[in-house]
């Protein structure tokens, strides 16, 4: 995981497990977002490597 030294896997699962959801989904979710905006505000290429 992206942050395990923060324990935000841990707080993740922790809380969509007591609202019912999937905490996979949930990372994918977060994973997507944090590309989203190291893409658009950053300006950051996430593509490929060659």
């Amino acid at each position: 995981m992206f942050c395990l030294d923060l324990r935000c896997n841990e707080r993740i699962e922790s809380a969509t497990n007591l609202a019912g959801r999937n905490a996979l989904d949930e990372n994918r979710q977060l994973l997507e977002r944090m590309a989203r905006f190291a893409t658009e505000a950053l300006g950051l290429d996430l593509g490929p490597k060659e």
